[in-house]
Parts: C-alpha cells; sequence; structure tokens
C-alpha cells in the first residue's frame, strides 16, 4: 500500500469522524433547545386594571419567541394557592418548509398565543370581580411550587425557565417566611427587619439552582415599586436577593436574574418566522 492510498483512506476516516462528531453536535443541540416554561402571572389587585392587558400582551410575545415543541404552563400567584393551571400547552413543530406547513405553523403558534394572553386576562377579571376580596401576593410560596413543577421534568430534553409576570412586591400573612409586607398603609416597612424574619424563619429544604440554573426573569408589572409607602426598588431587590439565597442562588447568580419590566433579551426574536 503505497502513501498516497494510505493518506486517502485517513482522509476518509476524518471526514467521516467529522460527520459524525458533527452529527452528535446538531443532535444534542437540537434536542436541548425546547423551553419549558412556568409562567406564575400575578392577578392580585397591586396590579392595576389598566396593566394587564400589557401584562397578556407581554405573555403572548413571549411565547411567539419560545422554539418549537416548548411547554408553557402559567399559574396564578393569588391567595397562597397554586394548584390549577390557568394555561398549559405546547408549541407545535414545523413539518417541512413547504409554504402550506408554514402557514399551518403559524396559525397554531398565533392561536396559541393568543389563548394564552386571553386566559390570563380573563383570570385577571374573574379574580379581581368581587372588589370586596381581599387577594394575597404570596411571591415566596411560588418557589416551592416551581421546584415540585420542574423536579419530575425532563432536563434532558428542556431548558427550564421561571418567569414571573408581577410586581414582586410581597403582600402575605402565611408565607415560608412568615408575615412579609412590602408595603403597607399603617408604618414604613423596614428592609433590615424583613430580612433578618427571612433569614431566621425561611429554611426551605430544596436547591432551586439545581433545576433551572439562572433562567429566571422577573417581568416588573407596575410602577408600584417606587410607592412611598412601599419599600424603595433595591431594597426589595436586597429582600428577593436573601429569599433567593436560601434556594441554592449566590450574589452573582441574582444579578443576571431579568428584573425589569420589559421581556428578557433571550425571549426577543419569534420563532413565529
Amino acid at each position: 500500500m503505497n502513501n498516497r492510498t494510505i493518506m486517502m483512506k485517513f482522509i476518509v476516516i476524518l471526514f467521516l469522524f467529522f460527520v459524525y462528531t458533527s452529527c452528535k453536535t446538531d443532535n444534542k443541540q437540537e434536542k436541548s433547545i425546547k423551553i419549558y416554561a412556568l409562567m406564575m402571572c400575578d392577578l392580585t389587585s397591586s396590579v392595576d386594571s389598566n396593566l394587564i392587558k400589557d401584562v397578556a400582551h407581554k405573555a403572548h410575545d413571549l411565547l411567539l419567541a419560545l422554539p418549537q415543541g416548548s411547554k408553557v404552563e402559567a399559574y396564578p400567584i393569588d391567595d397562597n394557592t397554586y394548584l390549577n393551571p390557568i394555561f398549559s400547552g405546547e408549541l407545535p413543530l414545523l413539518e417541512s418548509d413547504l409554504d402550506f406547513h408554514k402557514d399551518m405553523f403559524k396559525g397554531k403558534l398565533n392561536a396559541l398565543a393568543e389563548n394564552l394572553g386571553n386566559a390570563i386576562y380573563f383570570k385577571y377579571k374573574d379574580v379581581n370581580l368581587n372588589k370586596s376580596t381581599q387577594h394575597a401576593s404570596c411571591i415566596i410560596s411560588s418557589l416551592e411550587t416551581a421546584y415540585n413543577f420542574f423536579k419530575d421534568k425532563d432536563k434532558n430534553t428542556y431548558r427550564f425557565e421561571l418567569i414571573y409576570f408581577s410586581d414582586m412586591i410581597e403582600q402575605c400573612s402565611n408565607s415560608q417566611a412568615g408575615s412579609i409586607f412590602i408595603c403597607s398603609d399603617r408604618h414604613i416597612p423596614n428592609k433590615e427587619s424583613i430580612i433578618a424574619q427571612i433569614e431566621k424563619k425561611y429554611n426551605p429544604n430544596m436547591n432551586l439552582k439545581s433545576l433551572i440554573d439562572n433562567n429566571i426573569s422577573m417581568i416588573i408589572t407596575t410602577g408600584i415599586m417606587g410607592d412611598s409607602k412601599c419599600l424603595r426598588s433595591d431594597e426589595q431587590k436586597e429582600i428577593w436577593q436573601k429569599i433567593f439565597s436560601k434556594v441554592g442562588y449566590s450574589q452573582s447568580d441574582f444579578a443576571s436574574f431579568h428584573f425589569r419590566q420589559g421581556l428578557p433579551d433571550r425571549f426577543s426574536i419569534s420563532n413565529s418566522k
């Protein structure tokens, strides 16, 4: 066997090796790109009725930006109960590049996104129909809900996302951290005392970071964070940093969370195109 033959065989083997590894990489990326999104939607009266349509619209746009085959479930933040979703759906898959299939795909995707937005809007109307009823914002309790939700899901198939549509103002008399009110009509809330209470009373037996990494977004739904009866926004963030430190997150982890009014950048490109 001459040197040229040996070289040709070596090139063929090298080529096949690259094809094989490339296919494995592509399959791995394709397998892991799907998202399983848990949306926690604040439907309490602190979210102004004029803003709930904007919340519904943002949820609609966020769903459109998810990869094909992703899953979404939405639960209300209301009265410390997270038993029944207000929305559950799976994004369609594009069967081929034929225009007919593209039109069907876009139609299904847009209908699903519209259903999500409507579910949030109409559930808000239902929750706030009786103005004499007070609804609590027990957001801390949603962390345990998220842990129990994701712990049995397939992390090899999906990337998990925990998404809040909320003002992130804990107003709850019965959370795992005790009674915490970030806003109050009776007295000015004190950041140090709230953090001390969380440090003492909130000791959950779970590591949320091990399930969903840093894929957490707080999409702020109202400007109430600047209200004079509430803690300042920077103080509220310190409180949430302490809360998330109890479920596995460091200060640098928390700094990477989306804590703003707009959608996170990673949800800015629509998959419907």
